[in-house]
């Protein structure tokens, strides 16, 4: 039985990336998801990094996840948040 905090661990893991740079900007980024991309970075002796996924990178097989401290009962704090969104654009359209 796997325990809880390998599970974790686990999700995390699955939410990083290993990228390498591929020009002098910062939006020059390769995300290396390949055995073999991962073999010709080291051989070619590049900086390799490990960073989080970011959310606009998610895809079929790419996870991605963000870790919140200190963040008590998330899912009601969600859903609160969710219900003030929905109560403002019933004003603004009941009063147009």
């Amino acid at each position: 039985m796997i325990s809880d905090s390998s599970t974790v661990i686990t999700k995390v893991a699955d939410t990083l990336s290993i990228e390498i740079n591929t020009g002098p900007r910062s939006k020059h980024i390769q995300e290396v998801d390949t055995i073999e991309k991962l073999l010709l970075a080291w051989t070619s002796k590049r900086i390799l990094r490990c960073t989080a996924r970011p959310l606009y990178s998610i895809n079929v097989g790419k996870p991605v996840g963000r870790l919140l401290k200190g963040v008590p009962e998330i899912r009601n704090a969600h859903q609160a948040a969710l219900q003030k969104c929905a109560m403002k654009v019933c004003l603004v359209l009941i009063q147009k």
